[in-house]
């Protein structure tokens, strides 16, 4: 009777992580064949077009605040750090991390050539959706600037900073509607459509098609070993719950491998 409840218990979980993770990889496969199917842009595009284009950035350079590096666009944010004692009955200290400030750079036209044509991307919100940007960090005992100065308080030990940019000259993929046309310059813009998801990406194309096919994998993994679970359960109960809470921290762990970012959004 105990193996029956039990085993009645795991097969609706399992069942509902399995529809889950079906339609989880169903949505994952759909954004590749999006993305895969738009146009290249070649002399046959028209406006409305969604289209992918792959080259480098040309632009003037700019110097990044606190890393000195050249760029055409960065963004900073800036987090003070402090303790305090936790509230009784528990013990030990706490961490609180404020964010003081965040700033980013004017964001020219942005340009892109890719075989003879020039995209100029023109994105709704650019800043925020451009993924995979150059990320460093740092952290000072002081403030490290006029207005985090202003902000800082006596009880502030650390200040950590987080500094993101897009190098010139850098390699870019990038998706979006045709707006417009005028010889070799093609006008990038965002969309409404939720369908199309319009951005761009510090890298190779190929490195977005990986992490998506790579999320398509764990989730699998999850239907799999779930599967598994359910044929060797009453092997497991020989093991005590032991077993059963070894199998189960294998299956978060992939659920939570393949539900994992794709990107760090800025």
């Amino acid at each position: 009777m105990e193996y029956e409840l039990i085993f009645t218990i795991s097969a609706v979980i399992v069942g509902v992580l399995s529809i889950f993770n079906i339609l989880y990889t169903l949505k994952l496969l759909n954004n590749c064949l999006i993305l895969y199917k738009a146009k290249a842009i070649t002399d046959d595009i028209t406006v409305g077009d969604y289209i992918h284009i792959q080259g480098n950035v040309k632009m003037p350079t700019i110097k990044s605040p606190f890393f000195n590096k050249q760029c055409v666009y960065w963004k900073t944010y800036i987090w003070a750090w402090f303790e305090t004692k936790r509230k009784k009955p528990e013990k030990g200290m706490q961490e609180h991390s404020p964010l003081l400030e965040v700033k980013e750079s004017e964001m020219p036209p942005l340009m892109v050539s890719q075989s003879g044509f020039l995209a100029h991307i023109d994105l709704s919100r650019l800043s925020s959706t451009m993924l995979n940007l150059v990320r460093e960090e740092d952290r000072q005992t002081s403030p490290p600037n006029e207005g985090t100065a202003k902000l800082a308080k006596e009880k502030y030990k650390a200040y950590r900073i987080h500094e993101y940019r897009l190098p010139n000259d850098a390699s870019v993929a990038v998706w979006g509607k045709v707006d417009s046309i005028n010889k070799n310059l093609v006008t990038i813009v965002g969309s409404k459509d939720a369908k199309y998801p319009c951005f761009l990406y510090n890298g190779n194309a190929s490195s977005i098609y990986h992490r998506l096919i790579k999320r398509i994998f764990f989730s699998l993994c999850v239907i799999a070993l779930g599967g598994l679970f359910l044929l060797t359960l009453e092997r497991l109960l020989e093991f005590g719950f032991f077993g059963l809470i070894a199998n189960a921290v294998v299956i978060a762990y992939f659920q939570y491998l393949s539900k994992k970012k794709l990107f760090e959004l800025k």
